[in-house]
């Protein structure tokens, strides 16, 4: 692990697994909420630019490493596939090597808590029991059987022995992974308000093309072959962005549409950016098409900005997701989610006003007082 910036010691190291994406966002809004409350933290992030974003301008400690991860989503179960032993015994790789790293670590900086900003690096808990510290994990994903259920067994021997404090984003993950013997609660994920302005109404009328805005990038756990095919089939009916797009170009949001008319096309790959207000202001509704269910940020960003949001039936099943969605789509298929889309553009001047009305559900759930609940646990864990 290679060192951005050093200190004599810190009271809780984050660990994180992902590049930018949803689960570094809300890491993001979690260090600065620390720090104001008098933490000492430092992050340890894969990449020099992810340690920069999540550190937010922030003097905080940081350093490099690629952690080992098992993914653990229904759309990913391991079998006996040269594929899959190759690719499970490079995670253990990674795994061994990082963890000697991360031991060395936790002892130079005399670190008081790990923090594991994911399911996937629960193992990790077995790190922070050698180092003698205290560990949470922050339950962001949905935990499945998979294959045989060894891997959620496995997971939950590590968390009920190992973890001190267990954070779910939501009811849904709580139940998919209970863990008795570990203290846990349920928090979820939030936004700082002054962040997410109201946005103006959209402007959208029968007589100009949809505008579809996705954050999920184009990846096929996110639904990018989908919406891409969606984008041909309604050639003249949408205007569709994908952002979050890893190595795609960074188009800011009031010359999306001049880029889309050079382009002679409808849809658009877009970068990862650092703030998506203006890009859910240019756009007319939003889709969260998933094959793994979850709680995504857009979604609840999404109801701070007074958009419509269409889900597929994976993304539904998290009852406030589905609940509060414009429309659910009644499987993952391309052909559902153009009948969606179309839905909109038959109706949208109804769905816009009941999407206005989520504001106030979103300030209520998803506010940044949150993290209070949080903090406490840490504090705690600190002292």
């Amino acid at each position: 692990m290679g060192a951005v910036v050093t200190v004599a010691a810190v009271d809780v190291l984050f660990l994180s697994h992902s590049g930018f994406g949803g689960a570094n966002v809300s890491l993001r809004n979690l260090i600065k909420d620390a720090v104001a409350s008098g933490i000492r933290v430092g992050v340890v992030a894969r990449n020099r630019s992810v340690a920069a974003y999540v550190a937010d301008g922030l003097e905080i400690p940081s350093w490099i490493g690629r952690p080992g991860t098992f993914e653990h989503h229904e759309s990913r179960s391991y079998g006996l596939r040269i594929y899959d032993i190759a690719s499970f015994g490079l995670g253990a790789l990674r795994f061994l090597v990082s963890g000697i790293h991360l031991i060395v670590l936790l002892r130079k900086v005399r670190a008081r808590v790990l923090y594991l900003n994911s399911s996937v690096l629960i193992p990790y808990a077995l790190i922070g029991w050698i180092s003698r510290v205290a560990v949470v994990i922050h339950v962001r994903e949905r935990v499945a059987r998979g294959r045989w259920g060894v891997r959620r067994s496995f997971l939950r021997l590590c968390a009920e022995n190992f973890a001190d404090a267990i954070i779910y984003i939501g009811e849904e993950e709580r139940a998919a992974f209970p863990i008795a013997r570990t203290r846990s609660l349920v928090v979820f994920n939030y936004v700082r308000r002054a962040d997410f302005p109201v946005a103006q109404p959209s402007d959208f009328s029968p007589s100009r093309p949809l505008r579809v805005l996705s954050l999920g990038g184009d990846a096929p756990l996110k639904g990018g072959p989908e919406l891409l095919e969606m984008a041909r089939r309604l050639s003249s009916q949408v205007r569709v962005a994908l952002v979050g797009c890893e190595h795609a170009p960074i188009v800011e949001s009031p010359l999306l549409d001049q880029a889309l008319e050079a382009g002679r096309t409808n849809s658009i790959r877009i970068g990862i950016v650092e703030k998506v207000v203006p890009y859910f202001a240019w756009s007319d509704v939003v889709v969260f098409w998933t094959r793994a269910p979850h709680f995504p940020r857009p979604v609840f960003e999404s109801w701070f900005v007074g958009r419509p949001v269409i889900v597929s039936k994976s993304g539904a099943e998290t009852d406030l997701v589905k609940r509060r969605a414009a429309v659910v789509a009644p499987s993952d298929g391309v052909d559902d989610l153009v009948a969606s889309i179309l839905t909109c553009v038959h109706r949208f001047n109804e769905l816009q006003r009941q999407a206005r009305d989520n504001r106030s559900f979103a300030e209520e759930i998803f506010s940044e007082r949150n993290f209070d609940r949080i903090g406490r646990v840490l504090h705690e864990l600190i002292a």
